[in-house]
């Protein structure tokens, strides 16, 4: 018998799965951030295409079972399609969800988490996030106390200390540097 369970969730990413399919990257309220499979959202006769944009706020209902889990239902909560229609509020939520995406490790609940991202993608959907450079920093600075890295050491930035934290390259920082 499948596992059925309800939760909010923050979409912070999508890939293109199969022919009509889409993995979504969620980053919920009670298991943290969890990757589940849309079926058939890529067709233009899906009635979910609008929840299940990037930055929205959703109540999803999610099947468990073998593979990934399914997308079941889902009830828009937060529509932040304004972000989209400004390239410096959608580079900064860009910057915050790939933040959130790579530090935190899936199925792990982080609910401090979930409602600072939430907050934060508010305020930029509301166009009130306008001292971009330090807000992104405090989010930054704030993420990292509740995760546990504390601050940087003397002499490095905050991109430089999560980078080297994760051991990635911040792919959002290419797009913060434009224009």
């Amino acid at each position: 018998m499948n596992n059925t369970f309800s939760t909010l969730a923050l979409i912070i990413g999508r890939r293109n799965y199969h022919e009509a399919d889409r993995l979504l990257t969620f980053f919920t309220e009670k298991n943290g951030k969890i990757v589940v499979r849309a079926k058939g959202v890529r067709l233009s006769q899906s009635k979910r295409q609008g929840h299940i944009e990037l930055f929205n706020t959703i109540k999803a209902q999610i099947i468990e079972g073998r593979g990934f889990p399914i997308l079941a239902q889902t009830e828009l909560i937060e529509d932040r399609s304004l972000i989209k229609s400004d390239l410096k509020l959608l580079r900064i939520a860009y910057h915050l969800t790939e933040l959130v995406s790579r530090l935190t490790p899936e199925h792990e609940k982080h609910q401090e988490i979930f409602d600072l991202l939430n907050r934060a993608l508010s305020s930029i959907n509301l166009g009130i996030w306008d001292k971009e450079g330090y807000l992104s920093e405090k989010f930054e600075e704030k993420l990292l106390r509740l995760l546990g890295y504390g601050v940087p050491p003397d002499g490095n930035s905050w991109h430089e200390y999560i980078e080297s934290i994760a051991d990635f390259k911040l792919r959002s920082q290419e797009i913060l540097n434009i224009g």
